[in-house]
């Protein structure tokens, strides 16, 4: 059956969570854990004694696997090998149970820095000139970490017309040709449900039922008539929904993973991450009942 953890960000030790409610997993974020002076800088990376430190202690109680933000394979400006080296120097000195990233550009050219971050996802132009450049990125970086990517469907806000590609065309392809698994993220369908009026079933419905080895759930929240995928507090009852429909379709799960932001921490309280630690191992066993009924 598939794991069930959560991000890691500080607020909340996972040791303090027990019983049903202590995660299987915990997934960190490499970027929070080294500090990057720069590609001018030399050296460039430095991991502090106090991260180190917090990341030998999760090792103790939990497998860790990590969930990238800086790599932006989908940009078409640069790419930056010496960020993908460092998350492999990390992955070679802790042992992630698996890595993750974004099917995303974030880095965007600009005059006044060669590291400029655009701070939002930009809109993808899903076709063919995309694919060749993401399926050489992508068998670049399974080439040097040595093992299988999961790469994360992203947040649209705003549309992209006249696309050659649908999202899930674009997808399928980039499976059959890299071999590059899925972290499907459930609020980011529900968040392109809303602002984009994207059918999420027939989204799922459209990848590949082995494609997707981990999901992602979360809340978010509206700001001027756009929602956000801010991870603001326990998964609303359609990403529930939504989840069921994922655990029928797609067979190799390996994990679920509940993403909370730590500024929200007050407002959900420990015991309601536990609790929605308890709810995803409920729907879990509720699923694995129902494919018994079935088979």
């Amino acid at each position: 059956m598939p794991s069930v953890g959560i991000i890691y960000n500080g607020s909340l030790e996972p040791e303090s969570l027990t019983g049903l409610a202590r995660p299987d997993h915990v997934v960190i974020i490499p970027e929070r854990f080294w500090l990057d002076a720069g590609r001018t800088s030399q050296p460039r990376y430095h991991t502090p004694v106090g991260s180190r430190r917090v990341i030998e202690r999760l090792k103790r109680s939990f497998p860790i696997a990590a969930h990238g933000l800086g790599l932006s394979i989908a940009s078409a400006c640069f790419f930056d090998r010496e960020h993908l080296r460092e998350l492999c120097r990390f992955d070679q000195e802790l042992g992630f149970a698996w890595i993750s990233e974004h099917l995303a550009a974030f880095r965007v050219d600009h005059d006044s820095s060669p590291d400029h971050h655009a701070g939002v996802q930009v809109p993808m132009p899903w076709g063919p000139e995309l694919l060749e450049l993401v399926v050489g990125r992508v068998d670049e970086v399974q080439d040097i970490l040595g093992r299988p990517l999961l790469l994360e469907n992203g947040v649209e806000l705003t549309p992209v017309h006249d696309s050659e590609m649908s999202e899930t065309e674009f997808w399928s392809v980039l499976h059959e040709r890299t071999g590059v698994r899925m972290l499907l993220d459930l609020h980011n369908l529900h968040a392109n449900e809303l602002n984009l009026g994207v059918d999420p079933l027939a989204w799922m419905d459209a990848v590949p039922p082995g494609a997707v080895e981990e999901i992602h759930v979360a809340n978010g929240n509206w700001i001027d008539g756009t929602y956000f995928d801010s991870h603001s507090g326990r998964s609303p009852a359609r990403v529930l929904e939504l989840l069921g429909h994922a655990l029928a379709r797609f067979g190799g799960l390996r994990a679920i993973t509940f993403e909370f932001h730590e500024s929200y921490l007050p407002e959900i309280g420990t015991e309601g991450v536990a609790d929605e630690i308890r709810t995803l191992r409920t729907l879990l066993e509720q699923a694995r009942g129902s494919s018994r009924v079935a088979g």
